[in-house]
């Protein structure tokens, strides 16, 4: 009966070992998992973050967005208020992004050229509850997005 005992608590421990780890590593997994549709929350513009409620009426894009269909394949389409873009990108350690050859016509209008400005600043990223937040080199945020439907 100890033995039985002694074999059920050793199974016990050893599943709540394993359960820790594998959890640890999903939990890493996930704080680089940028994949999906985002949606511009809020953009640096003059150096102040400011909240994207409405845009021009005349804009073609309903919204300032990303997508990223796979951390794979390393590039991000995505759309300002006038202009549609690519862009590639590289995840590094510590949740470091660098992006390089941006492709956009020229960004129209004080939105295109902040959004243009501060992807080519970002530094980092930090996911946190649904919102995407890329961080520039002073470590402020420059853009917040949120997670689209």
């Amino acid at each position: 009966m100890k033995r039985i005992l002694k074999i059920t608590l050793m199974i016990s421990v050893l599943s709540i070992i394993t359960g820790n780890s594998c959890s640890k590593t999903s939990k890493s997994e996930n704080e680089n998992n940028i994949n999906g549709v985002w949606k511009v929350k809020a953009l640096s513009i003059s150096d102040e973050l400011t909240n994207i409620d409405t845009l021009p009426e005349d804009a073609p894009y309903s919204d300032i967005s990303i997508l990223i269909p796979d951390t794979r394949q390393e590039y991000i389409k995505g759309n300002t208020v006038y202009n549609s873009f690519t862009v590639e990108f590289e995840i590094k350690e510590h949740q470091q992004i660098s992006f390089k050859n941006l492709v956009m016509r020229p960004p129209a209008g004080e939105l295109g050229e902040a959004f243009k400005e501060n992807m080519l600043n970002t530094l980092k990223f930090n996911i946190s509850n649904n919102e995407l937040i890329f961080i520039d080199v002073q470590n402020k945020p420059v853009i917040i997005f949120i997670k689209k439907n």
